[in-house]
């Protein structure tokens, strides 16, 4: 009877062995996954931004050329009410 506890124990402990290294390698491969799904996410988050981001650029810039000195007195008014707002 000592024979077949000692065979099912040894039994049971290297079947919990393999089954630790299964879900050690398994959690390897979850974490895997998880960092190419947020390279893809972030890929397609800066994707999305950068389109309107160049687009607000063209359109600033070419009004800043259209309108110099319109430009700089809006820029002056707004460098002036910083300063005047913002803590010394």
């Amino acid at each position: 009877m000592n024979a077949i506890n000692n065979k099912l124990t040894d039994g049971a402990a290297s079947d919990f062995a393999a089954l630790r290294a299964d879900l050690a390698a398994v959690a390897g491969d979850v974490a895997a996954v998880m960092a190419q799904l947020k390279l893809g996410a972030m890929a397609e988050l800066s994707e999305s931004v950068a389109a309107p981001s160049a687009r607000a650029v063209k359109t600033i810039s070419g009004r800043i050329e259209r309108q110099p000195l319109m430009s700089a007195l809006i820029a002056f008014t707004a460098g002036l009410l910083l300063s005047r707002f913002l803590p010394k």
